[in-house]
């Protein structure tokens, strides 16, 4: 009775957010909105714009209507569910006769689904059937053994719980982390595991200190007289330094590229997996792919056939790698970096991975997804994966190791591996304007994650997994097992993408989406969006990267 009635509070604040009417993304960045326009301006046509960029007023199906709202509701109650694996992946499968019909988990993979059979998500019927143990996700860690007496580190002294139980003290404090796009961050910040206590300081007493990129690189941290980075002297000799980093080697992170800095911790949590003790990538976690299926499953019929970008940093390699594709093929920059468009209505701003911000950019078939720093080892950011759980197809450069990490090579648009802007060009009218096509890049979320690659399932393995439990392993195993910190290597700068040097493309202004499509309603549909030109395209169907 006290769940039903937590259910019922969720399904109405539910319905009261749905009620609310946010910020516009525009007024919130400072840029003019349609009311600013001069009163001398040519009014716009009927329910178009003034700049071209639809408000989102997207009429889904009766049939994709109902679905969506399944999926909000499965938000709610996977809210009330809690911890609960089994009962929060059973609010997400739709099909009564598999609801009511749970079967014991079986390494087969089951039969791929229609984008249209009852969009049941066999995610989610995976973890039902097996929310315990997962198997369906490879193995990442042994375990540990908290009465074992061997481990490599030690509490400076016995704490209460167990002998290998250790005080941890967040250097800075909680406050001082960088939380944007850090899944499951708020974990280390808690005790657990082999934490005994988390403190926020002094941390004299403390057994482990974890340190945080941020507060380095732009809280100005530990600086001595001459501004050099030096931490304090520890406590006590067995006590252990972990830095935790988030900013890659090539660009932001120059610390990682210091050896001065990096030989005064003694393991590093970062996303290259070859360098560093502890892997933090970014990706997404089991919760989350089954909160974006719903953004996921979005009609190919009801995205705009577009490009989507979304940056404040308007680093040269990016900006002109993009401008040059915006010359053949549409592109909304929606952000302060470039922007040619308003971004739609509500749309929250950085950090926001949640449903509004999925939801919203799920009206754009693609998204510009290169990283800052080019081919960093390792580093493949939520840019990418934000935008695979949602199904905007990540237009991407980047690192060769994202390969590793797919669920299937054919689900982003690599533009190493185009020769032109044209070729790139037709492969994305193929994507946008043929079933088939559309299809190839999208239906490893309709199969069974058995199938997925192993790297994919391993991503979601970490991403799901307490964070602690690395920090713990790497507490017992110590160097036998992991490396010490130890300075990055930068990224790779002369790549070629689409025929050209990747940092060769000439600078140039932004071409309007508006120049390629031209728009005859305010929504996000296919017929209110129309390529002017659609012969310039060729047969781009099998593209550069086959089907």
């Amino acid at each position: 009775a006290a769940q039903a009635g937590e259910r019922s509070q969720l399904y109405s604040r539910l319905g009261q957010e749905k009620e609310e009417q946010p910020l516009k993304a525009e007024e919130e960045e400072g840029q003019p909105t349609t009311e600013d326009a001069s009163p001398s301006a040519e009014p716009p046509a009927p329910d178009v714009a003034e700049n071209g960029q639809p408000t989102f007023a997207s009429p889904l199906s009766n049939e994709e209507d109902e679905f969506r709202r399944k999926g909000y509701e499965a938000d709610a109650f996977a809210v009330v569910a809690g911890v609960d694996a089994g009962e929060t992946a059973e609010m997400y499968i739709l099909d009564p006769d598999i609801k009511a019909n749970p079967q014991p988990w079986s390494p087969d993979p089951k039969p791929e689904v229609g984008m249209n059979d009852d969009h049941n998500d066999l995610l989610a019927v995976a973890m039902r059937d097996d929310p315990a143990d997962n198997r369906y996700l490879p193995g990442i860690l042994q375990g540990f053994d908290l009465y074992a007496s061997d481990w490599a580190h030690s509490p400076v002294k016995p704490r209460s719980g167990g002998m290998n139980m250790f005080k941890v003290c967040i250097d800075a404090g909680t406050g001082s982390w960088d939380t944007a796009y850090a899944t499951g961050l708020g974990e280390l910040f808690q005790s657990g595991l082999c934490f005994n206590e988390v403190t926020e300081g002094p941390c004299d007493d403390a057994d482990v200190v974890i340190f945080n990129q941020g507060t380095v690189l732009w809280g100005g941290g530990h600086r001595d007289k001459d501004g050099a980075v030096v931490l304090p002297p520890k406590a006590h000799p067995h006590q252990v330094y972990i830095y935790f980093a988030h900013e890659t080697a090539g660009t932001f992170g120059w610390d990682l590229r210091t050896p001065d800095i990096m030989r005064q911790f003694d393991y590093l949590a970062y996303f290259d997996r070859s360098t560093s003790a502890l892997w933090w990538p970014f990706g997404p976690s089991l919760r989350s792919m089954l909160q974006d299926y719903k953004f996921f499953a979005h009609p190919r019929e009801n995205r705009i056939p577009g490009v989507a970008w979304l940056a404040v940093d308007c680093l040269p390699m990016r900006t002109h790698v993009l401008t040059e594709i915006a010359a053949h093929f549409p592109v909304f920059s929606l952000g302060s970096c470039m922007n040619n468009a308003q971004a739609p209505l509500g749309l929250p701003g950085r950090g926001s991975g949640d449903a509004q911000f999925q939801n919203l950019m799920s009206n754009y078939m693609f998204y510009f997804a290169l990283e800052n720093g080019g081919a960093c080892p390792g580093y493949a950011t939520e840019k990418v994966w934000l935008a695979l759980t949602r199904g905007s197809v990540p237009i991407y450069f980047g690192t060769d190791d994202v390969y590793d990490q797919l669920p299937s090579p054919d689900a982003i648009i690599d533009l190493k591996k185009f020769k032109s802007p044209r070729e790139l060009a037709d492969r994305l009218y193929a994507i946008a304007t043929d079933p088939g096509a559309y299809w190839e890049v999208h239906k490893w979320r309709y199969q069974d994650p058995m199938t997925w690659s192993e790297g994919f399932r391993t991503l979601l393995r970490v991403m799901s997994t307490d964070i602690k439990y690395g920090v713990c392993h790497v507490l017992q195993k110590g160097e036998t097992l992991y490396p010490r910190a130890q300075e990055q290597a930068s990224c790779e700068g002369d790549a070629q993408i689409m025929g050209r040097g990747v940092n060769e493309w000439p600078e140039q202004a932004l071409t309007a989406p508006t120049a390629h499509l031209l728009k005859s309603c305010e929504r996000a549909e296919e017929q209110c969006w129309t390529f002017i030109n659609p012969e310039a395209y060729g047969e781009g169907v099998a593209g550069a990267q086959g089907r």
